[in-house]
């Protein structure tokens, strides 16, 4: 994962002349400027990525550049901010900027630094397309984010492939609820999340928007029209800045009532017989 953000430093940020380093190769007699790309301990799963970790970008410049700091800080950023990253054999990952620190003076390097984050997202390789082997829900969402959005945005279900393509949106099933609803009938409830993939923060959460608009005032959803058949709309949350990449742009809960299955038993139509029935009794008695 660290070539993969090393090179694309090398190309993003040409001030720095390709020295990109790991935390021990530099030292205080390193040319300046130059970056360290330092891999935190933090990760944890995705379901619908793979695994999330976290990124530093440190750009050392000499001790009374603060203007240099400034600008290479911000080159970092768009070098790396929202951009699908791979590397051409199977490995994928998309960074998502998480601020940056203050201006720390390093006395002993007579260097100037600052730290830029990032959390990344590795994406699990696949390269289906649209909807294939997904929940019937999922595959219904997906059918009509993609006649909202029209041409020119991608729309996944369950898992997106690492040769996605922003601006794309992501529909995976997050939680199943079933509960009796008497004699006949089962009331499903599933919970879905929604993850958007913008060229930029503005176009995010427009698409964001947008969906969740028309989502909540249309308050049923086709599953399969032919069938006159409907998810309804129980709850939506929307979340643009909390964390949203991993948990979702939009969470729902979406219910359908579903027929419960009738056991076929066989029926008595008729009954004859030939003979004498005894009463348990009557043959003991001699009657």
């Amino acid at each position: 994962m660290r070539e993969i953000i090393r090179q694309a430093l090398i190309d993003g940020v040409p001030e720095v002349e390709g020295r990109v380093f790991e935390p021990w190769v530099a030292t205080a007699d390193t040319e300046k400027p130059y970056l360290v790309v330092r891999e935190t301990a933090e990760s944890d799963n995705v379901e619908w990525a793979g695994f999330r970790g976290r990124i530093e970008v440190w750009p050392y410049v000499e001790l009374e550049s603060l203007s240099v700091v400034d600008s290479l800080a911000k080159e970092i950023n768009e070098a790396l901010h929202m951009k699908f990253l791979a590397d051409g054999e199977g490995e994928a990952i998309t960074c998502i900027a998480d601020g940056m620190g203050e201006d720390i003076s390093d006395m002993d390097w007579d260097a100037l630094t600052r730290c830029v984050s990032f959390y990344t997202l590795a994406i699990q390789p696949t390269e289906t397309r649209g909807t294939a082997d997904n929940d019937p829900w999922v595959d219904a969402l997906v059918s009509w984010t993609q006649d909202l959005l029209g041409k020119g945005y991608e729309v996944y279900g369950g898992k997106i492939p690492g040769t996605y393509q922003r601006p794309a949106v992501l529909w995976r099933l997050d939680n199943l609820e079933i509960t009796d609803a008497g004699a006949y009938a089962f009331d499903v409830q599933k919970k879905v999340a929604c993850h958007v993939f913008g060229r930029n923060a503005v176009e995010e959460t427009n698409i964001a928007v947008l969906i969740s608009e028309h989502m909540g005032s249309q308050y049923k959803i086709p599953l399969k029209i032919a069938e006159r058949r409907f998810m309804t709309l129980q709850d939506l949350n929307v979340s643009l800045y909390t964390d949203s990449m991993k948990q979702g742009h939009l969470r729902a809960i979406l219910s359908r009532k579903t027929q419960k299955p009738q056991e076929e038993v066989a029926l008595i139509q008729g009954f004859s017989s030939q003979g004498i029935l005894n009463r348990k009794g009557d043959h003991d008695n001699g009657r």
